[in-house]
């Protein structure tokens, strides 16, 4: 009798397993146009020109922010014109930045209200608005945004050179959807 119940299992998973092959194989095709409709080098290849880059950190320190509204300020700075090549008669990129948080919490060892175990890790952001200005002063495009990275990144160093990273972080989230954008 156990052989029999032991067969009958069996041909339960096999059957699982042969329903789930085409969701298998459909997955693995999504995940390798991905990865080939990826730029080969995105790093080397600048996304558009503009004249300059300018980044106003003064309604960070307005809010007492302190030190971080020049490392935020240095590392979008340096971030942007990773992404953007500089032409005298291209449009202006300004960012300012507004709001700056790094969470207080940073562990995850948590359960969600639900019970289910999925919580979401606690989040940093940094929000501001980007804008292209054109050479006689016209906004030609502005977007406001708010960029969230987990507070877990940089967790395992000391606390000083975590919130530095956890900052730096942000900036690097932050220019990527502006680059996205513009």
């Amino acid at each position: 009798m156990i052989g029999r119940h032991a067969a009958h299992g069996s041909l339960v998973r096999n059957r699982i397993l042969a329903s789930a092959a085409p969701l298998f194989a459909m997955l693995l095709a999504i995940l390798a146009g991905t990865v080939l409709l990826a730029p080969v080098n995105a790093e080397a290849q600048p996304h558009h020109s503009v004249s300059a880059i300018t980044v106003d950190v003064a309604p960070l320190r307005a809010r007492g922010v302190g030190v971080f509204a020049d490392l935020l300020h240095d590392s979008l700075r340096a971030e942007l014109r990773s992404h953007y090549t500089i032409a005298a008669d291209a449009p202006r990129l300004h960012v300012t930045l507004n709001s700056f948080f790094l969470n207080a919490n940073t562990s995850i060892d948590h359960d969600d209200s639900f019970g289910g175990g999925f919580a979401q890790p606690p989040l940093d952001n940094l929000g501001g608005e980007a804008q292209l200005i054109a050479p006689d002063g016209r906004v030609i495009d502005s977007y406001s945004l708010l960029a969230n990275n987990p507070a877990t990144t940089g967790s395992h160093r000391p606390p000083p050179e975590r919130e530095q990273i956890r900052a730096m972080a942000l900036t690097e989230v932050f220019a990527g959807w502006v680059v996205r954008r513009f």
